[in-house]
């Protein structure tokens, strides 16, 4: 006890002495500070731009709070007299005409080709934001589309049933929150103007789906998978390799097939053909599949060699585009030799997509620079026996990349986009119409986005306006962010480019009538914003006659 008790006191000495020294140097600086108190220092916001006395209101609402190009619109606001000849309006980012000024206000005309957002104010390189402000026209975003969460992840393709529902597929795993009352993978039906229809039980894939046909007697859907779910999600029929049939209800088709040194049976998908990557694109064509991906060999699975653990797979090249019939066997008829038994040899680069024409052509786009071993500069046309068509157009093909390619059937031609300047020569920034023999469409010019975004996806409605999403911000020097619609010659539509900011990529339209015979347009894709508010990955619009 007693060497406890001096051991205590030696350390309750030390810390005292510590504390000691601590206290006499914090005397020392307050008094050498003390010494100090009427040195003068350094104002450290000197040399800021004083304040203009400027307020832009975001409480008062502008009067009228929208309106289409033209209307005369005032803003609360004070302290713009001073500055009413160095100043500029803005109605997202699109240059107002200032009409007049006062103590209390600022009244502006809405400009030509202006788009829904926040208005701005700017002086020299001052910005004071105003309220949000939309401006009407042709084009608005569908309030009757009932669909309030989208999907949780990506829509890729659809295809209209004749009763107007839609079967839709991509990579998510919920749509509109309806996968709480039953499981949605990737794969769901919904009703025409998008409410989830759960009569449809589909147990859904494992992995992302890309496209999906539907024929008179088969539904078939593509992507990067390997199995299909069923029994509510609680088993997986497996076996196979990016592509599949499934029946009417959704769930993958399916025989069973003997095992070897058994008495059992097992269940295999009845479409035994599969590819060894993902599958983009799958069209479909007088009962001929065709699919466009990042594959290299066809894959057959052997049913007379199926053991307990494992089935025989036979492989044949096949690059980037191979054919199908509809119980998985390769198509021998297209691109297919059968002295070598080999496929294609494909582009030298990569395919990005591809459309089928009418008569049963298919042009595929990417950045190859030859085709099985032909020159073919990043698009070709391939016969209905899949070789190479030599009496197409292209010339010397895009400069750069190409994204996507589409087809117009009311006006026979395609539309390209990309990261291209040029198409066999001519100037073309970043999007073209082409002819049915491939050769540039002239009467379409494209007016030049801004050098940090491309657009990426572009259709011809039926309207004859097209519709053009991408990276973009500006067209022709006007503030268009992500979506905007083109006039058949290239320039920005009138009326029709009132939307506010879209955010994301657009990987599908389908176009259809409403009640009041209006035509609407049903977005899907990966994107999280359209005229402003967020959606995710579906949305609709309207066009106004």
């Amino acid at each position: 006890m007693n060497i406890s008790k001096k051991k205590y006191r030696r350390s309750t000495q030390g810390r005292d002495r510590f504390y000691h020294v601590i206290i006499l140097a914090l005397t020392i600086l307050l008094g050498m500070n003390s010494c100090k108190k009427n040195q003068a220092f350094d104002n450290p916001y000197a040399g800021g731009k004083p304040a203009l006395g400027i307020q832009l209101s975001l409480l008062t609402a502008p009067n009228p709070q929208q309106g289409a190009p033209g209307t005369i619109v005032t803003f609360a606001a004070t302290g713009l007299v001073a500055y009413k000849d160095q100043l500029s309006f803005l109605f997202n980012g699109t240059k107002a005409e200032v009409v007049s000024i006062d103590d209390a206000s600022i009244t502006v005309k809405v400009p030509v080709n202006s788009s829904t957002g926040i208005t701005t104010l700017i002086i020299g390189d001052q910005v004071f934001f105003g309220p949000r402000f939309k401006v009407l026209g042709k084009i608005s975003v569908d309030p009757a589309f009932a669909v309030l969460n989208g999907a949780n992840g990506a829509v890729n393709n659809a295809y209209q049933m004749s009763d107007g529902r839609y079967l839709l597929v991509g990579a998510f795993t919920d749509y509109d929150t309806k996968g709480i009352i039953s499981p949605i993978r990737r794969i769901v039906r919904s009703f025409k103007d998008g409410p989830c229809d759960l009569s449809f039980t589909s147990g859904g894939a494992d992995g992302p789906l890309n496209s999906i046909v539907v024929t008179s007697t088969n539904m078939f859907v593509a992507g990067s998978f390997g199995s299909f779910f069923f029994n509510n999600g609680k088993s997986t029929l497996t076996n196979m390799s990016n592509i599949t049939r499934l029946n009417v209800n959704g769930f993958a088709d399916s025989i069973q097939v003997p095992v070897i040194n058994s008495t059992k049976k097992k269940g295999v998908p009845a479409f035994f053909g599969g590819t060894s990557g993902s599958i983009t694109k799958l069209l479909n064509f007088q009962n001929r599949l065709i699919a466009i991906g990042n594959f290299r060999y066809y894959l057959k699975r052997r049913y007379d060699q199926v053991y307990t653990n494992r089935i025989q797979v036979d492989t044949i090249p096949a690059f980037q585009v191979v054919g199908f019939n509809f119980d998985g066997s390769i198509d021998s008829t297209y691109r297919f030799d059968l002295s070598t038994h080999r496929g294609g040899l494909g582009g030298n680069g990569s395919v990005t997509d591809g459309v089928l024409q009418p008569d049963g052509k298919l042009i595929l786009v990417g950045n190859f620079v030859k085709f099985d071993s032909i020159p073919a500069v990043r698009i070709v046309r391939l016969n209905t026996n899949g070789s190479i068509d030599q009496t197409f157009k292209s010339g010397a093909g895009t400069d750069r990349a190409i994204n996507s390619i589409s087809y117009s059937p009311v006006t026979n031609k395609f539309l390209i986009t990309g990261a291209f300047t040029t198409y066999d020569g001519q100037d073309a920034k970043g999007i073209a119409m082409l002819n049915a023999d491939g050769s540039l469409y002239t009467t379409f010019v494209s007016k030049g986005f801004t050098p940090q975004g491309l657009p990426t996806f572009a259709r011809q409605l039926s309207n004859g306006l097209i519709l053009v999403n991408g990276g973009f911000t500006t067209y022709n020097n006007v503030r268009r962010a992500g979506l905007m619609i083109l006039t058949p010659t290239g320039d920005l539509a009138t009326d029709y480019n009132s939307l506010g900011d879209f955010t994301g990529s657009i990987k599908d339209i389908s176009e259809s009538i409403n009640s009041s015979g209006k035509l609407t347009v049903l977005l899907m894709g990966s994107f999280s914003q359209i005229d402003g508010v967020p959606v995710n990955n579906i949305s609709r619009i309207v066009f106004e006659p």
